[in-house]
């Protein structure tokens, strides 16, 4: 472990101390049991993990938070093919995540295939929208945008047959064209990859998370616990493109 990695620990550690009892949502990019289809993923022995802290805390499952109290939604991010392999786990589980899909990745050589999208719809996944190309959107202009957010919504809407009205940033990147652009395109909920708990908002509508893909069970426990809160400030400015 590097000098920066335990100063992380140190420091998740102190601000776990004062137990937090706050709604959060945790994110991922896969869960995988025999096949890895990308080193962000997490094995399927280490998620159960999780979910076993999560329960063990007193914290609910659930597909939508409606209450800021001792509620936990779990997310993915691309939409890789892991999630597709350990169905089985989720349904029985009753765990119904929150599926971010980039147009262009659909179909992919370890992605999931429109086909899958729709059966894992049918048992609960909800699937939203992750742009268009995938790439980081304080990049492109503002007429580029209208493919990112606006074609690449009613795409996943015609697939789904579902509304789609909550959008995750690539790689966590957003300038403030980027956000009035989603509202603009209708988004209801604009996924970040900020720090915070679920009633933390930089900006209206713009929700917190937290990557918990490669943490310990007992580091999972540290950040419910908000011990990843004192790290917003740096989240905020590594992600926000002024």
């Amino acid at each position: 472990m590097n000098i920066k990695s335990i100063i992380k620990n140190v420091l998740r550690f102190f601000s776990a101390i004062p137990k937090s009892y706050k709604s959060k949502i945790l994110y991922y990019h896969d869960v995988y049991d025999n096949v890895m289809y990308t080193d962000m993923g997490t094995t399927l022995e280490l998620f159960k993990q999780h979910i076993d802290v999560i329960k063990g805390m007193g914290f609910e499952l659930v597909p939508e938070i409606d209450n800021n109290r001792k509620q936990i939604k779990i997310c993915f991010d691309d939409g890789f093919k892991g999630i597709w392999d350990c169905r089985e786990f989720f349904i029985a589980n009753k765990i119904k995540p929150t599926v971010f899909i980039a147009v262009e990745l659909i179909g992919k050589d370890g992605y999931l295939s429109i086909e899958e999208i729709k059966e894992l719809q049918k048992n609960g996944f909800k699937f939203q929208c992750h742009s268009w190309s995938h790439n980081n959107l304080t990049t492109f202009s503002e007429s580029e945008l209208d493919r990112e957010l606006v074609d690449s919504k009613l795409h996943i809407e015609n697939i789904i047959g579902a509304s789609v009205d909550e959008i995750c940033f690539p790689m966590g990147y957003f300038n403030d064209l980027v956000y009035n652009k989603c509202i603009e395109a209708g988004y209801k909920k604009l996924y970040s990859s900020l720090s915070g708990p679920y009633d933390k908002n930089f900006k209206p509508n713009m929700l917190c998370r937290y990557l918990v893909q490669h943490s310990s069970a007992n580091e999972v426990r540290q950040i419910i616990n908000g011990g990843d809160d004192i790290f917003y400030k740096w989240n905020l400015k590594r992600h926000y493109v002024k």
